[in-house]
């Protein structure tokens, strides 16, 4: 997950009509802990994505949360 590993994460698959779909996710900032998420270690990842490689869409910027399993999931 881009959050955990600091790097954006490169997704892509072919969905059931044969197009190509490409996920980008980027993490935006170091993990800080936040009052927002009930003072866990949290931080803001944003993406795109496209559809065989056209027309862009910006997806909504999203707070991400460690667990105290280590994983890191949406607040």
């Amino acid at each position: 997950m881009a959050a955990a590993t600091n790097q954006p994460r490169y997704l892509s698959c072919q969905g059931s009509d044969g197009r190509k779909r490409e996920i980008t996710v980027r993490p935006q900032s170091a993990p800080t802990q936040t009052a927002e998420a009930g003072n866990r270690i949290c931080r803001r990842t944003d993406g795109s994505a496209t559809i065989d490689g056209a027309g862009t869409t910006e997806l909504p910027q999203q707070l991400v949360c460690r667990t105290s399993k280590g994983d890191w999931l949406p607040a």
